[in-house]
């Protein structure tokens, strides 16, 4: 069988193009560091950060933190998949106003408050889950560490 030369081109057009994507979102990818956090809980935390713009790890520069909590098609253990959504905001969050910005990754099966997502309504639990447990015990690692590199000790 004999492809018209208008098919080809399409699917030339469609290769390309999916091979432009991938070269993009690899380049995003870059710019989000990738970390892991141990937790007191034994469980890990993946996540990845953006420093902002012109950072100055000597910590004489105070900046804000945007923390990053995305929804429930991105949770899993790639530390990828949290980055579909908003890459281009957290990056200008960082560019333009000076913010790190944490992007964990909610580990598949696990939900970042423990709530039935079919009730109409629901009142949030007394205890975060175990995933928002491991943000807010990084959040305060990150906070001794942030604070002992101003002081000047180690």
């Amino acid at each position: 069988m004999k492809w018209p030369i208008g098919v080809l081109l399409v699917v030339l057009v469609l290769v390309l193009l999916a091979a432009w994507a991938g070269r993009a979102r690899a380049a995003v990818d870059e710019r989000f560091e990738a970390h892991e956090f141990k937790g007191g809980n034994g469980k890990t935390l993946l996540y990845r950060l953006v420093k902002p713009a012109g950072y100055d790890a000597s910590g004489s520069e105070a900046h804000p933190l945007v923390i990053f909590l995305h929804g429930a098609g991105e949770r899993g253990d790639d530390n990828r998949k949290q980055l579909v959504h908003g890459s281009d905001l957290m990056l200008a969050m960082a560019g333009e106003h000076g913010a790190f910005v944490l992007v964990p990754q909610c580990p598949s099966g696990e939900k970042w408050a423990d709530v039935d997502w079919s009730a109409p309504t629901h009142k949030m639990p007394e205890e975060p889950s175990s995933s928002m447990s491991l943000v807010m015990q990084l959040l305060g690692s990150s906070r001794r560490t942030s604070a002992s590199t101003r002081s000047g000790s180690t």
